[in-house]
């Protein structure tokens, strides 16, 4: 499987990456097993994030968004 360029977030040194499968949300190294805290793009860039281009496995909401689901 290919890596895709897809949108994170950084702030004060913590990468956000995006949910595997929920569009426009946004989680932190840990997710899923210490915390489970979500956060959408809006709210990144509202706390100071810096928003950046990286090589990330597809993401599943990315083929329903092309298919207009």
């Amino acid at each position: 499987m290919d890596l895709q360029m897809l949108p994170c977030y950084s702030l004060h040194g913590v990468l956000y990456v995006p949910h595997y499968n929920r569009h426009d949300k946004y989680v932190r190294p840990g997710y899923g097993r210490y915390h489970f805290e979500e956060y959408s793009s809006i709210a990144l860039l509202g706390l100071g994030a810096k928003k950046l281009l990286q090589p990330l496995w597809h993401r599943s909401w990315i083929k329903e968004n092309l298919n207009g689901k």
